[in-house]
């Protein structure tokens, strides 16, 4: 999908907005533990990103959504898929 498609796609567009505010609310139950595992990623950030979409839902640009699918969720999947594994074999 282009930034166009995206931009003029609001179900995808609210999609996007869902899955990031899911992202961000594992960030805050992970607390401590996140900034322990993965210091390198921008956690404050992440969980930040879940209040402004919930709360300043009147004020997210969409440009910025999709720079933040562009540039931040590759790296962030990176640094955090060598703990995933191990979190979902502990559920097992």
């Amino acid at each position: 999908m282009t930034q166009a498609q995206f931009l003029n796609d609001i179900k995808t567009m609210d999609a996007v907005e869902r899955g990031l505010s899911r992202i961000s609310e594992a960030a805050i139950k992970l607390g401590t533990q996140a900034e322990e595992l993965c210091p390198q990623v921008p956690w404050p950030d992440i969980r930040g990103i879940g209040n402004q979409l919930r709360h300043g839902y009147d004020a997210i640009v969409p440009a910025r959504i999709w720079f933040t699918i562009e540039n931040d969720l590759g790296p962030l999947r990176q640094a955090c898929e060598p703990f995933a594994s191990a979190v979902s074999s502990k559920r097992d």
